[in-house]
């Protein structure tokens, strides 16, 4: 496992470098807005941003960022009023309110294949590393818990890219996220060890714009 992380690391690391190797190249930089379905979290919306350089005509090489966040709270209304001007006021109480938050850090490589002089497929690979921040406070038993997980991540997916400027692109494409971070790695009475984990691996769609300057 350890051989593993070191590997992962190492290769995130060239990911991360590689866009300062270019720096005299066409820099590339991205918005996106997604839609993604994590095994053991709500689905929902993510924004996120990408900075990076092209390598030559079909490769980019970058890093980027997405941020991931729901909220539940659970509300109840308890009384209620009827004012001659005709206003009807209600009195809610809040008993729960959760927020989950991902926040998936990587580097990217995308190939990206022409069709025509306006369209091309791409294919893209990210290795990174995932942080899940959860927040719960319960207002009826006064408990309130922070939890902070992470661990390593990889992203695969592929899309259309279609020329609406002079230097602009705009992107669609579906993605498959792998991620398990965890928390308090310890040791059992046994010497074994023990961690609490989750999995947020899902797929996912993302629209965004793809711009290039030099």
């Amino acid at each position: 496992m350890k051989t593993t992380s070191s590997l992962a690391a190492g290769v995130l690391a060239v990911l991360l470098l590689a866009p300062l190797a270019y720096a005299q190249r066409e820099s590339v930089y991205g918005v996106e807005v997604g839609y993604r379905n994590p095994k053991a979290t709500q689905s929902g919306f993510s924004v996120g941003g990408v900075y990076g350089v092209a390598a030559d005509e079909a490769v980019d090489l970058g890093v980027g960022f997405d941020f991931f966040r729901r909220k539940y709270t659970r509300e109840t209304e308890v009384a209620s009023q009827d004012f001659p001007s005709g206003v009807h006021e209600t009195t809610v109480q809040r008993e729960l309110e959760y927020t989950t938050t991902i926040l998936p850090i990587y580097g990217f490589l995308t190939i990206k294949m022409p069709i025509n002089y306006s369209s091309s497929v791409y294919l893209e690979g990210a290795l990174g590393y995932t942080f899940l921040f959860s927040d719960e406070r319960n207002y009826e038993e006064q408990v309130e818990a922070k939890r902070t997980y992470h661990g390593m991540s990889w992203r695969m997916g592929g899309g259309l890219m279609h020329r609406i400027g002079s230097r602009s692109y705009l992107k669609l494409g579906v993605f498959y996220h792998s991620a398990e971070v965890s928390r308090e790695k310890e040791e059992s009475p046994r010497g074994l060890p023990i961690w609490k984990s989750v999995d947020l691996s899902g797929i996912g769609v993302r629209v965004g714009v793809r711009i290039a300057a030099y």
